[in-house]
């Protein structure tokens, strides 16, 4: 850090501590940009990225772009700055004036996505349900969870993102239209992957779609989409070779997502992502807003 950074600080070490194992100071580093930090950094050091006003989107943006996206800590006192970056973030836990360490189970339950995640959050309420072979329902909106005086914790399902439906092995028009409207009624978007024996097929429903699906050519290789969040697959055969495409895809891992139940449907929870906002309402001594409107 010291050849791509400025150090700001760095704490004392004991002599004796050093002398028993391989022991870091606490350091902190002022860094020109995120794109500075090449992976997660699990140790006492503080990394500081100061933006000027109006970079605010472009920094969430570049934050989204490392692909980690397990905790995000925010601190102001004005609630329309914490509800843009708290409605911009990918992070699976938010949490407003208060540490960003020590959630306790079902009041802020404890999980990321992307590279920082892929299963159901621990101590959440799709935790036990996701170890069963059909997860049933998820709860829509916001749900309030319980916490302490001074606290709110809220859990909401979000859209995964963009899913690729790949049919299934006999080239139905039902497993490619059962993709499309369980995905989309969750508000994720949705592109068809076919083989070249369900390419029309897939077309025809596509087009039917409301709003329209995108069909890839059959050649076209899906694995390598930047913005690609899972995948459909109406039978065991078809995702095995989804698992297989995506075995070699490098970055996060990602769901090949199968129907459960009778009449078969996807699950709600394989289709969404879990979001934690705890916030430390005695913290905020009013909405700092109000009063740059007064004046």
């Amino acid at each position: 850090m010291d050849r791509g950074a400025r150090r700001i600080a760095t704490a004392p070490l004991d002599a004796a501590l050093a002398a028993r194992g391989p022991y870091l100071a606490p350091v902190a580093f002022e860094i020109p940009s995120i794109g500075v930090l090449q992976g997660e950094v699990f140790g006492p050091v503080l990394h500081v990225l100061r933006w000027k006003h109006g970079e605010l989107d472009a920094l969430l943006a570049a934050i989204d772009a490392t692909g980690y996206a397990l905790t995000l800590g925010v601190h102001s006192r004005i609630d329309a700055t914490v509800e843009r970056i708290v409605a911009r973030s990918r992070a699976g836990n938010v949490y407003v004036n208060r540490t960003t360490i020590g959630a306790v189970v079902g009041v802020q339950p404890f999980g990321g996505t992307g590279l920082s995640g892929t299963g159901p959050k621990a101590g959440g309420p799709l935790y036990v349900p996701r170890l069963t072979r059909d997860p049933g329902d998820v709860a829509a909106g916001a749900v309030e969870l319980p916490g302490p005086t001074g606290e709110r914790n809220t859990w909401r399902m979000h859209p995964r993102g963009r899913l690729v439906a790949l049919g299934g092995a006999d080239d139905g028009e039902d497993d490619w239209r059962r993709q499309a409207r369980d995905a989309l009624a969750l508000g994720n978007s949705v592109t068809f992957a076919p083989r070249a024996s369900s390419h029309e097929t897939a077309r025809r429903v596509a087009a039917a779609s409301v709003p329209p699906i995108e069909v890839l050519p059959p050649t076209a290789d899906w694995s390598v989409l930047p913005d690609l969040a899972g995948t459909l697959a109406a039978d065991a055969a078809t995702a095995a070779e989804a698992n297989r495409r995506l075995a070699h895809r490098p970055g996060a891992r990602l769901p090949v997502i199968e129907p459960a139940g009778e009449p078969p449907r996807y699950p709600p929870a394989r289709l969404s992502v879990e979001r934690t906002v705890s916030i430390n309402t005695t913290a905020a001594g009013g909405n700092a807003s109000l009063v740059a409107a007064i004046d």
